[in-house]
C-alpha cells in the first residue's frame, strides 16, 4: 500500500490545487456528480489491482472529455533524488 500513497503524494505535487479523497466503493457517476456540484473542474481516479496502481482515469467536468491511461512499470522517485538545492 505504501506505493499507492507515494503515487498519490507525487500526483499532489504535480497538481498543486488538487484534493485527495478516498474513493471507497462509490460509483464513478456519483463521484462525477459530487465533484461537479462542488465546482471541481477535473477528476483523476487511480485504479489499483492487488495494491498496485494499474490505470489512471482523467475526466474533465462536467461532461468530459475523459482519458484513460494504463500504468505499467511505475516507479515513484526516491525523495530528495533530483531535487535542486537553493543557490
Amino acid at each position: 500500500p505504501q506505493e499507492m500513497f507515494d503515487l498519490m503524494a507525487e500526483l499532489l505535487t504535480v497538481f498543486p490545487c488538487a484534493t485527495f479523497y478516498k474513493r471507497e466503493n462509490y460509483e464513478l457517476k456519483k463521484i462525477i456528480k459530487w465533484g461537479t456540484k462542488r465546482g471541481f473542474t477535473d477528476v483523476v481516479v487511480v485504479h489499483e489491482d492487488r495494491k498496485q496502481a494499474n490505470s489512471l482515469l482523467v475526466t474533465h467536468l462536467p461532461e468530459g472529455p475523459t482519458a484513460h491511461f494504463r500504468l505499467t512499470n511505475l516507479v515513484c522517485p526516491t525523495p530528495g533524488v533530483g531535487e535542486r538545492g537553493g543557490a
